[in-house]
């Protein structure tokens, strides 16, 4: 796991999933429902990259990347900040005002959103992850992250939150192969020297399944 500094002085967290600023992309590795996968690209492993423009879309490529690689095709989809893909091959998508959409595989570029909800309340979408199950968690870039159970429809509401009084900003999400979640959360103040005191730069919260106990936080 590497940890890659974002706007905002916050930790965004690249497992499968990297977030960048302007763009989003998220590694397609085929996972069994224990969470393997394979150590190196295969046939059938794909990058999907999205940006935050609109008119905007998210693109399709085969792995592994060279120079000449380009994209198999692109979906359309606007304001894009966020990319996962379940163990299923279905791609979520988030933008930048809480909207989030679920494309369902085969996907292609005349792919359209078999699910379209909101974040919650959430105004803004940070990471999105799919567990093992097919479940997602997406958070808010505000003082929670929301579950959300599958399937998932255009009447899909948050069916759980986690929130904690050091959670500030929640802006990265990712899990590991024993399914505990991880937040980057980012704070307030200078970042580098943390010097306007606890919660005023970007720490990790580690929650265990089922996600209701306590997390463990890692210090500023």
């Amino acid at each position: 796991m590497f940890l890659n500094s974002i706007k905002m002085r916050s930790i965004a967290i690249l497992t499968v999933v990297l977030s960048v600023t302007l763009i989003s992309a998220a590694l397609f590795t085929p996972v069994d429902r224990a969470g393997a996968a394979p150590a190196a690209p295969s046939a059938g492993q794909f990058l999907y990259v999205g940006n935050d423009n609109t008119p905007g879309t998210v693109r399709q490529y085969s792995l592994p990347i060279t120079a000449a690689s380009v994209p198999n095709f692109s979906i359309a989809s606007n304001n894009v900040l966020t990319v996962a893909v379940d163990p299923s091959g279905n791609l979520g998508v988030g933008d930048n005002a809480g909207h989030l959409q679920f494309f369902t595989t085969p996907l292609s570029a005349a792919s359209t959103p078999a699910a379209s909800f909101l974040n919650g309340a959430g105004s803004n979408d940070g990471q999105n992850v799919f567990t093992t199950a097919g479940d997602m968690f997406v958070s808010t870039v505000s003082n929670r992250v929301n579950g959300f159970t599958h399937p998932f429809s255009n009447a899909s509401i948050p069916s759980s939150f986690i929130t904690n009084a050091a959670l500030v900003s929640a802006i990265g999400t990712t899990l590991d192969s024993a399914q505990n979640l991880y937040i980057s959360n980012s704070g307030v103040g200078t970042a580098v020297t943390c010097s306007s005191g606890a919660g005023s730069c970007s720490n990790l919260l580690v929650y265990a399944p089922p996600y209701s106990g306590a997390p463990i936080i890692t210090q500023n």
